[in-house]
Order: structure tokens, then sequence, then C-alpha cells
């Protein structure tokens, strides 16, 4: 099973992040986590990675319900700086929406790997990582 260098969880729900990373911990997917309130914290973070030369994030979590800047704007900025296509980065929108209108506007970024439902499981967590990572 593949091990990532980096995740970050980008969600405005303190329960959810605390829960997402007892997941990861059970997994054991990685020990390195970063977790932002809304996508512009993340788009910040991910700025100053590349600015610093540090390792960007492997593998992005993000909702799509919150405050300041929410899932589909932080995808906008992050396909405008061309991110998509200069970095090896899986994003999975993660969220409690399964609406039609929210799956239809995720099918508009190229940037989206996947689309799963909250919460997120053991199981789910394992099967994403070995689907997106072990080609």
């Amino acid at each position: 099973m593949p091990s990532l260098s980096k995740v970050l969880l980008v969600d405005d729900d303190d329960t959810v992040n605390f829960y997402n990373q007892y997941i990861f911990s059970q997994s054991g997917l990685t020990a390195a986590i970063e977790i932002k309130e809304n996508g512009s914290e993340a788009i910040t973070y991910i700025q100053n990675c590349i600015q610093l030369d540090q390792h960007v994030p492997e593998l992005i979590l993000l909702d799509i319900n919150m405050p300041v800047m929410n899932g589909f704007e932080f995808l906008d900025r992050f396909e405008i700086f061309n991110y998509h296509q200069s970095l090896n980065v899986k994003i999975v929108l993660l969220t409690t929406s399964d609406h039609p209108y929210d799956h239809q506007q995720a099918d508009k970024y190229s940037s989206i790997s996947r689309y799963i439902t909250k919460p997120l499981t053991k199981e789910k967590l394992i099967g994403l990582v070995d689907e997106l990572f072990s080609q």
C-alpha cells in the first residue's frame, strides 16, 4: 500500500478534521497532515510550500461548503495557477453534499480526482489511496 508524504485537509469543521486525522492515523498512510479551515488558507499554504521549496501535499481532501473561500472557489484558483498541471497533487472532494448540482459543478474541474461523501472511513481512505497512488 502506498504511503503519502503529506496530506492537506481543507474543512472548517473541527470535529470532522479531528475525526479525519484519526482515520489517517489508524490507516498508517501518512504521519504528516496539515489542516486548513478554508480555501484561502489552503491556497496560501500551497503557495508557501512552492516558494519555500517544501513538499506540496500529495493528497488534498477538500470540503465544498466553507466560509471565506469555498471548495469550488479554491479549485478556481488552483486551476488558474495551473497547479493541477505542474504539481502532482490529487484532489478529492470530501463533502456531505450528494446534490446533483454539486456533482455537476465538480465535473467542470480537471483537477478533481474523486468525489466522495462524508464520513470518511478507514476502508474508503485505503481504497481511495490505493486507487489514486498505486500505478
